[in-house]
């Protein structure tokens, strides 16, 4: 069992990481730099993962499952026309790899930062509804990605992927890590 600091620490250490991440690989969006940073997102979560969970293994799949999962809802908005993001080496419509190394990122996030969201779904969706959306007009002030031109259909396209998409993926979470939010010490 994880110390009360050891947790504190890793929800503090992956909720700044995340943060610093989303702002490098957005601002990065369409440069070759944002593979490596893609690429060093993994593996620092991985470690965050193995560090500051009890069941690392189950945490390193569930950042996998996060990647996979994640890919597939972009590669469904992008083909339906509701983002066009900035692309760098993998083909139309696969999402480029800035955009999976926030879905690790995001995984990694939420496994050690958001774990009281767990059995919430209420919480999760409204989490999903706002943030994601959010997360992308960010991306669209930094050139990163394009929102389809109807505002209200994009948008709220994405508020409902996403809000779908962190209860499932937060439902995953709590049922593969079989770990109920933590009494208070």
């Amino acid at each position: 069992m994880l110390s009360k600091a050891r947790r504190v620490t890793g929800v503090i250490v992956t909720a700044a990481f995340f943060q610093v991440l989303w702002y490098l690989l957005v601002s990065n969006a369409g440069k070759p730099l944002s593979i490596w940073i893609a690429v060093a997102t993994a593996v620092v979560m991985a470690a965050a993962v193995s560090l500051f969970t009890e069941t690392p293994g189950r945490s390193l799949a569930f950042l996998v499952l996060a990647l996979v999962l994640g890919g597939l809802m972009d590669t469904g908005l992008t083909m339906a026309g509701c983002i066009a993001p900035v692309r760098t080496y993998l083909p139309y419509p696969v999402p480029p790899a800035w955009l999976l190394g926030l879905w690790v990122g995001f995984a990694g996030f939420a496994r050690i930062s958001l774990r009281y969201l767990c059995g919430r779904p209420l919480v999760q969706f409204a989490a999903g509804f706002f943030g994601g959306p959010a997360a992308y007009f960010g991306g669209v002030k930094l050139d990163a990605v394009t929102v389809h031109s109807n505002v209200l259909l994009g948008y709220g396209l994405l508020a409902v992927s996403w809000g779908v998409a962190c209860i499932v993926l937060f439902s995953v979470s709590c049922k593969l890590h079989e770990q109920p939010v933590p009494e208070e010490e």
